[in-house]
C-alpha cells in the first residue's frame, strides 16, 4: 500500500514529466477485487541496475558521477514534492540503454 500510496503521489505531483521514475500505469487484479500487481511505465534498461553497473572496473569515473547527479536530482525532486523513496538502494536503480540511472 505505500508503494501504491507513492505512485498515487507522484501522479498527483507537479513533476517534470521528463524526471526518469517509472509512472503508475495501472493495477493488476482479478475480478473478485484484490490488487496484485502494479502495472508501470517501461524502462530500457535490459536488467542493469546500479548495484551491477557501478562497480565494474571498465566502469568511466565520469559515468558514475553521471549517475550520481541524476540520482541527486530525482531524490531531491521527489523529496521537494514531498514523496519518500522508501528503498532506494543500487540493486533498484536501473541503468537504461541511454547510460542514464
Amino acid at each position: 500500500m505505500r508503494e501504491l500510496d507513492s505512485y498515487t503521489k507522484i501522479k498527483a505531483a507537479p513533476l517534470d514529466d521528463t524526471l526518469p521514475i517509472p509512472r503508475l500505469q495501472g493495477l493488476v487484479r482479478d475480478g473478485s477485487g484484490p490488487v496484485y500487481g502494479l502495472l508501470l511505465t517501461y524502462i530500457d534498461c535490459q536488467r542493469v541496475t546500479l548495484a551491477c553497473a557501478a562497480p565494474k572496473p571498465d566502469t568511466p569515473t565520469c559515468l558514475r558521477e553521471k549517475w550520481a547527479v541524476q540520482i541527486q536530482d530525482t531524490v531531491r525532486q521527489l523529496h521537494n514534492a514531498d514523496i519518500v523513496w522508501g528503498d532506494a538502494k543500487p540493486d533498484n536503480m536501473l541503468i537504461d540503454r541511454n547510460q542514464d540511472a
